[in-house]
């Protein structure tokens, strides 16, 4: 690699978290000049943006991009803006290890997607409970996007997240990256910790839009919906917020049923 070249550009969406970029930035800053920090901001309306301007006049690898858009738009926006020949994404609200971003760049090096490990902060909150996973050609496609990397060039021949999606577009890009026949690594040494969603209200939006998603998911994919193997939940736990958060995520599978959308149209 020569001298002043980007090896991998960290893409972070935001809204709203300034309370928790500070210490983000506290242990992303900590990486070499080869690695730059691309923030897409959706307009946030609390210190956000004050954080961001006062960053990045004292580093010159850390680009602030403030732009109303939805996840998926927000981090195709951060791709486009990058330099780094390897895409690293992550969360505002997510901790990552101080190695984070040299072992993710470094899985990298040998394959062309790569899913880290994510735990949960607290050890409460919506992570806690349990989730049906999906699996495509071995690959768990819906690790989550908070602590996921892949090579540029591959992120641009699949033309990045696809922005009609409301939720389930980092599952939408894993997909397609598989059955593009690309090369994929499970770091587990890449560990991000997250702040998980606490209080009812939170929960519940968080699973309407999830069941949401989940139905896009298989609109868009029932070519090859059967060939997508569904994990098994190996708890029993039938808690009140367990079974209301399932019924959230009905409602929002429901709700797309009536929507209708038409992939053949995006």
């Amino acid at each position: 690699m020569g001298i002043g070249e980007i090896l991998a550009s960290i893409v972070i969406t935001v809204k709203n978290e300034g309370k928790n970029l500070p210490q983000l930035m506290e242990v992303l800053m900590k990486g070499k000049e080869e690695f730059e920090i691309i923030i897409v901001d959706s307009q946030s309306t609390d210190e956000t943006k004050s954080i961001m301007e006062k960053i990045v006049t004292e580093k010159t690898n850390i680009k602030y991009i403030r732009q109303r858009c939805s996840r998926g738009q927000g981090r195709n926006i951060g791709v486009r803006a990058s330099q780094g020949k390897y895409i690293i994404f992550t969360d505002g609200d997510a901790i990552p290890e101080d190695d984070w971003v040299k072992r993710m760049a470094n899985a990298l090096a040998h394959s062309d997607l790569v899913a880290g490990k994510t735990v949960s902060l607290e050890g409460k909150g919506s992570s806690s409970l349990p989730r049906v996973s999906l699996y495509f050609k071995g690959f768990e496609i819906t690790l989550p996007s908070m602590n996921l990397g892949i090579k540029k060039t591959l992120f641009e021949r699949l033309a990045g997240f696809d922005e009609s999606f409301v939720t389930a577009e980092d599952i939408d890009l894993n997909l397609r990256a598989i059955q593009s026949g690309s090369s994929w690594k499970i770091c587990d040494e890449c560990v991000v910790s997250h702040r998980s969603r606490n209080g009812m209200k939170a929960i519940m939006k968080q699973a309407f839009w999830n069941g949401y998603g989940r139905r896009q998911l298989k609109i868009k994919n029932k070519k090859i919906w059967g060939e997508i193997e569904k994990g098994k939940i190996t708890t029993h736990i039938s808690s009140p917020l367990l079974i209301l958060r399932n019924l959230a995520g009905m409602f929002g599978y429901l709700y797309c049923v009536f929507r209708k959308i038409d992939f053949s149209k995006q």
